[in-house]
């Protein structure tokens, strides 16, 4: 999926939550991030999730973001 907007960005960690099969409630205790953030990936409303919160969901989530934005392999 080419990544050309922060929405992108939020659509691909939604995809990957759901195949992976991550509830936001595990990843609020992996991240630290609060668990009601993670209903705003579900509901793409990326424009309330800021840069740094968007960063350790990825690396929760096992997706590299620099790659994913550069257009490779987004799996570390």
């Amino acid at each position: 999926m080419p990544i050309e907007s922060p929405a992108d960005i939020v659509s691909h960690l939604a995809q990957q939550m759901v195949e992976k099969g991550t509830s936001p409630r595990k990843l609020a205790l992996l991240t630290g991030v609060a668990e009601n953030r993670f209903e705003l990936i579900q509901m793409g409303d990326w424009k309330n999730l800021t840069i740094r919160e968007i960063a350790v969901i990825c690396e929760a989530l096992e997706v590299d973001l620099c790659r994913l934005i550069a257009g490779g392999s987004e799996t570390l």
